[in-house]
């Protein structure tokens, strides 16, 4: 009895010749099958606990829960995600990743949205739980997107990635996450989704140093507060263009206008009498924040539109000090010639400069005439490489090289690639 009692021992430990018959997985270590199961979605970690009596808990400590919506209904979903927060052991939770979807079925007799009516309080549990990295990622199909309200509150949180989801003055006040760095808002591009819906007038956050906004739409000119930002992507957006107060930090921006963009009404047809955009008329000391002057600091960037520069012609003024690469779109250089001279009197030390030119001839006009203000234009020292890209368009490419050149740069310096020289290569 005694040798098989010793037996039974044996066939409990977790030697893989004795307890498994070469299950040498389930020797290694916690730390390790806990990174093993961090690549699961959370409905198959849990299946884990099937494979032995060695798994059998290994999913309540996991550090990452990745919970995918797979489930028939929206109920059996939210009851899923409960019982598992529910029983899981109470450790620290190093990253939350939650898709799903809100829709509205077609075959109901009459309107009926499903909603995940719990997602606050997953995120409130999550950060209680001392999540550094959170992932609301929501599909949210011809409907408004998830909406959140609460107010962000963890001293763990580093990386916060929002899909299609609606944000309000609380849930953009970062004050109370003072570890956070990473942002990032979008919506997926090749699907027919809503996008995320920033419906504040403020976004605060003293920490944050990349901040990517995609797709997003602002429904009003939100003043964006991030004096510690290091790199800044507007990709796409629609709606109010935001207010930009000071990035002295600012080393990389990406800016593309989207179609349905649009500043702020009063500026455009009143400029100097808006006191959100320009302060205090009085001089009262109020802040002052301007789209391009939140860009000063910028060594590189990146600037595209869809729309003309009446958007923010008002804003030129401010134009930023580039130190290193810029990029400008067609409409900065073919719609007004003017703003590629602010833009070039900030740059003296400018390395590399490409523009992108989307108009033709009908273009040409204007340029002449502005052609002979370029004596003003300072003269660039540092400057390696220029890189133009045109439409087929002869008198255009010549217009546009010899304004380079009274700019003082080298015809070695400047590569000029049109439609019709690339056409004669291919053929």
């Amino acid at each position: 009895m005694a040798t098989r009692r010793d037996g039974g021992r044996r066939r409990e430990g977790l030697t893989a010749e004795e307890n498994s018959g070469g299950d040498w997985l389930s020797t290694l270590p916690d730390e390790i099958l806990h990174n093993v199961l961090s690549f699961l979605p959370a409905h198959e970690a849990v299946r884990t606990c099937l494979l032995s009596r060695r798994w059998r808990n290994l999913w309540r400590s996991a550090p990452v829960l990745r919970i995918r919506h797979r489930w028939v209904g929206v109920e059996r979903f939210n009851k899923f995600v409960n019982n598992l927060l529910l029983l899981r052991d109470p450790v620290p939770l190093d990253e939350l990743e939650f898709q799903t979807y809100t829709y509205w079925p077609t075959k109901m007799p009459r309107p009926c949205i499903y909603e995940v009516k719990y997602a606050e309080l997953w995120i409130r549990h999550a950060l209680m739980c001392k999540a550094r990295v959170l992932r609301v990622l929501v599909q949210s199909e011809h409907l408004a997107p998830l909406e959140l309200s609460m107010p962000l509150i963890s001293k763990h949180l580093t990386t916060l990635q929002l899909r299609s989801v609606k944000l309000d003055n609380h849930a953009l006040d970062f004050s109370n996450c003072p570890v956070l760095e990473d942002l990032q808002m979008n919506c997926l591009e090749d699907l027919e989704l809503e996008s995320c819906k920033i419906s504040t007038d403020k976004m605060v956050s003293q920490s944050l140093k990349h901040l990517c906004v995609t797709r997003c739409n602002f429904e009003m000119s939100t003043r964006i507060s991030v004096p510690g930002l290091i790199s800044l992507r507007l990709d796409d957006n629609y709606g109010s263009i935001p207010l930009l107060e000071s990035m002295p930090l600012l080393v990389t921006a990406s800016v593309k206008f989207g179609t349905f963009s649009w500043g702020c009404w009063k500026c455009i047809y009143h400029p100097g009498t808006c006191v959100r955009c320009d302060g205090d008329p009085d001089g009262d000391g109020g802040v002052k924040c301007k789209f391009f002057r939140g860009l000063s600091n910028a060594a590189n960037l990146e600037l595209v539109a869809e729309a003309g520069m009446c958007i923010l012609k008002q804003d030129l003024t401010w134009c930023p000090h580039i130190q290193q690469t810029l990029l400008l779109d067609g409409w900065v250089v073919g719609h007004n010639f003017h703003a590629l001279g602010c833009f070039l009197q900030q740059t003296p030390i400018l390395e590399k400069l490409t523009l992108q030119l989307c108009k033709g001839h009908e273009d040409v006009v204007e340029i002449e005439e502005s052609s002979s203000s370029m004596g003003q234009l300072v003269r660039f020292e540092n400057l390696e490489r220029v890189e133009v890209g045109c439409l087929r368009n002869d008198e255009w490419v010549q217009k546009v090289f010899k304004i380079l050149n009274t700019c003082g740069v080298s015809p070695d310096k400047i590569t000029i690639q049109s439609e019709k020289f690339r056409d004669q290569a291919d053929d």
